[in-house]
């Protein structure tokens, strides 16, 4: 966490208000993580939270797309009745949605795939889940992939898509 926050000021050190709306975000992210890591559900109170305090993005360039990795992971819940993705998953993209913008979003859903079938192979591998039916929490993986997404957008973006 430590670390995180001093990136975060590294990032927004010149303007306080900026840097205190970032640090509120990644301390946000970060109980989600541990939450769902621990619990395998991401709760309403701090997602909600984390959605209210994400709607006051006045440093980004919200539009309407911005909350298509949102929709998305919805429909994949709604479609399979929550055995595939669970609800907290899409509301958390809200919120990421919500202070990422576009193509941000769509960056950090993709970063939370990657990594999410990456770090369930390891888990498969070293024995830790028993196949792969087994649940593993995606409230991490998505914590990473907005971090990561807020972090290098532009590297990032030019990587996904090649713009």
């Amino acid at each position: 966490m430590g670390l995180l926050f001093l990136f975060v000021y590294l990032k927004w050190d010149s303007v306080w208000w900026v840097l205190a709306w970032w640090l509120w975000m990644v301390f946000l992210m970060v109980i989600l993580a541990v939450y769902d890591l621990k619990h395998k559900i991401l709760p309403d109170k701090y997602n909600y939270f984390f959605i209210i305090s994400g709607a006051f993005n006045i440093f980004g360039n919200f539009s309407f797309w911005s909350l298509a990795p949102a929709l998305f992971l919805f429909l994949l819940w709604f479609f399979s009745s929550g055995r595939w993705m669970g609800l907290g998953d899409a509301k958390f993209m809200v919120a990421a949605g919500l202070f990422l913008s576009w193509p941000g979003s769509l960056a950090a859903l993709l970063v939370a795939f990657w990594t999410g079938a990456l770090g369930g192979l390891a888990l498969l591998a070293a024995g830790r889940v028993g196949s792969l039916k087994s649940e593993i929490a995606f409230g991490p993986f998505l914590a990473l992939g907005t971090l990561v997404s807020f972090f290098f957008p532009g590297a990032l973006n030019s990587l996904l898509f090649l713009w």
